[in-house]
């Protein structure tokens, strides 16, 4: 992925790149009121959230992807800032 300010007379900050094309496919591939996303997403999440296989699905500029639809957390009360915290500290990061 790519970030940046790009513009002449109105500077607008954007980002691009495959990263960001995938997300938009997963977005507009999902249904209706739920949270789609890739393999590798689930692969990095798996451990506190609870997500279901959607299976196949055909994507434009990519093929045929597996995808999960996200359900929930894996342990009810842990806020979305404590699993960043923990898994920032299981990478050996801060964030």
């Amino acid at each position: 992925m790519t970030a940046g300010v790009i513009g002449v007379k109105k500077f607008i900050y954007d980002l691009w790149g495959d990263t960001v094309n995938t997300a938009s496919r997963m977005e507009s591939h999902a249904e209706s009121r739920s949270i789609q996303i890739t393999s590798e997403v689930y692969e990095m999440i798996k451990n506190q959230f609870e997500c279901k296989i959607r299976g196949l699905i055909e994507v434009r500029g990519k093929g045929a992807m597996t995808t999960y639809v996200l359900t929930g957390l894996k342990k009810e009360g842990e806020t979305f800032e404590f699993l960043e915290k923990k898994y920032y500290a299981a990478k050996g990061q801060s964030n």
